[in-house]
């Protein structure tokens, strides 16, 4: 009786370091997570601008073009050509960064996942089984 009941204890432990530990990681993943999030955004925001800039001065290289034949116009849609590239430089980063972040379900099934082999350790005593779910048989339960 004595040694489930220390069985019982090293469980209890194990079970709530886990959590513990999961909780901990768990939140500091969250926090990395918000922070790209923010640059991202902010990336999209300065993409946005650099678009709005080549349409304003697209559209003043169209008027100019069409109100009076000079070669300013050229020099205008040339300044918008290199705004449209810089957007769609910035848009690219910004679109990869946010491709890169992991779904919080997934964080946590990915933490679970890694904690699992930890826990069948600590509370086993045993070296976490590769590719199986459950050990065949359990060596703390048949010492007892």
């Amino acid at each position: 009786m004595g040694k489930w009941l220390e069985l019982l204890g090293r469980l209890g432990r194990a079970l709530l370091d886990l959590l513990s530990s999961e909780l901990g990681s768990f939140a500091d993943d969250l926090r990395s997570t918000r922070r790209e999030l923010i640059k991202s955004v902010l990336l999209l925001a300065l993409a946005g601008g650099f678009a709005l800039l080549a349409l304003g001065l697209g559209t003043l290289a169209a008027v100019w073009a069409l109100g009076q034949v000079i070669p300013a116009w050229a020099a205008a849609l040339g300044v918008a050509a290199i705004y449209g590239i810089a957007a769609l430089i910035v848009g690219t980063g910004a679109r990869n960064r946010l491709r890169r972040l992991e779904a919080p379900v997934d964080t946590f099934k990915r933490h679970w996942d890694d904690q699992r082999g930890w826990f069948q350790d600590r509370v086993l005593g045993e070296a976490p089984p590769s590719g199986e779910d459950l050990p065949e048989a359990d060596p703390v339960i048949e010492d007892v």
